[in-house]
């Protein structure tokens, strides 16, 4: 048997949209971004392509220099900014030109960031969609740049904003059900961020029985997502196991790279840095294992990061919090271990048993890579995409 599901951390409703795919007259349309990178997957990979295949003239203005085509998706460099403040401020307002410059007739931005540029764009008489990956004000709670004494104060402050873009713009798109659980249900539109189908195919990489003991972690490295209870664990693996952790991402701090250097054994961890699509794709087909384990901030205990769903779509059984999203998730379809992500031995015992079990492990896999071909995957959300700006532009 598995290691027991460890008691839940804490969730939610759902309301969508269900018109299907169909051609629109064009629609000059203008994504806004200035602190995802102009091939963010949800973003470019599937909204803005999604609606590039139904008609729509689509420019994604985004960090970066120069401009492309791809995909269908006219990309607009907004420039790049060193710090923080100067993305804020001078970052936003080019964004804000470059956006009035396109000429959209719908606009769709996509960070916290860009609140006032939303209203400056309703101003000038634009159709406006604020898209809301996360619960803005709860990640400011653990933010590690915001001093301890102002997050708090800081995370009312982004809460107050919200609600004036909220009444302000004419559509709100939320990432999960429990997001949108905070907005107008009349304005308010589910479109979660589930893979592509196909996006990861089954004769990726080698059998899953031939695999050696490799266990992946694929996103952005931070404490609060589990980057030193990995290592950890990983490191008390018996070493006839000859397991290695393979991490794809990039560190936040970068000084967290040197505490995870100097965890023992870390000639367990391979640092693959910051990969493309397709190299993620390898990792993950030579993998045995998916992890997804975040700490239980705020911002997290709801969460449904795509990760998790990628794992499952390449035929990974996964390790993940013990979440009660999650939890359910697993219950339901049998295709991994949830634990206590602030427990190193917790974890250390999961992985085990997933190695030393590969007959189970496999099996695992391949009913998440079902669960994901049904359930959970893009096309369903790229219709009640479609279906908004359908009704933005009959409107």
């Amino acid at each position: 048997m598995p290691p027991k599901i460890a008691p839940a951390h804490n969730n939610p409703r759902r309301d969508r949209l269900n018109n299907g795919v169909t051609r629109s007259p064009a629609k000059r349309v203008v994504h806004l971004t200035c602190v995802h990178t102009p091939k963010d997957v949800r973003i470019f990979g599937k909204e803005c392509q999604s609606l590039s295949r139904a008609g729509y003239q689509v420019t994604l203005v985004a960090p970066g220099s120069g401009s492309e085509s791809a995909g269908g998706v006219r990309i607009q460099g907004a420039g790049t900014y060193g710090s923080r403040v100067r993305r804020m401020s001078a970052g936003a307002w080019r964004v804000y030109r470059l956006a009035m410059a396109a000429d959209g007739e719908i606009y769709h931005f996509h960070d916290p960031e860009l609140y006032w540029v939303g209203w400056l764009l309703k101003c000038r008489g634009k159709r406006v969609i604020y898209d809301a990956h996360e619960d803005a004000s709860a990640s400011m709670i653990t933010k590690e740049w915001i001093p301890p004494f102002a997050r708090v104060v800081i995370s009312q402050a982004v809460r107050l904003l919200e609600r004036l873009t909220v009444g302000i713009v004419d559509r709100v798109i939320a990432a999960t059900p429990k997001i949108a659980a905070r907005f107008p249900q009349g304005k308010t539109v589910i479109v979660q961020n589930y893979p592509i189908a196909g996006e990861y195919g089954e004769a990726d990489g080698l059998r899953y029985q031939d695999r050696a003991n490799r266990i992946a972690y694929v996103g952005a490295i931070s404490r609060l997502r589990g980057a030193v209870e990995m290592v950890q664990a990983v490191a008390q693996l018996p070493a006839g196991l000859g397991a290695a952790l393979d991490i794809a991402g990039t560190f936040t701090p970068a000084s967290l790279r040197a505490v995870v250097e100097s965890i023992p054994r870390r000639e367990c961890v391979i640092d693959h840095g910051q990969l493309s699509r397709a190299e993620v794709r390898r990792v993950l087909a030579q993998a045995r294992v998916g992890l997804v384990l975040f700490h239980p901030a705020p911002n997290h205990v709801d969460a449904q990061p795509n990760k998790l769903f990628e794992y499952m779509a390449a035929g990974l059984p996964v390790l993940v919090s013990a979440f009660p999203g999650w939890i359910r998730i697993l219950q339901r379809h049998e295709c991994g271990i949830a634990v206590d992500p602030m427990d190193v031995d917790a974890i250390a015992a999961a992985l085990q048993w997933l190695l030393e079990h590969g007959d189970e492990a496999a099996h695992m896999g391949e009913r998440g890579r079902l669960a994901m071909r049904e359930l959970y995957n893009w096309s369903t959300e790229e219709k009640a995409l479609v279906a908004l700006y359908r009704e933005l532009a009959a409107e």
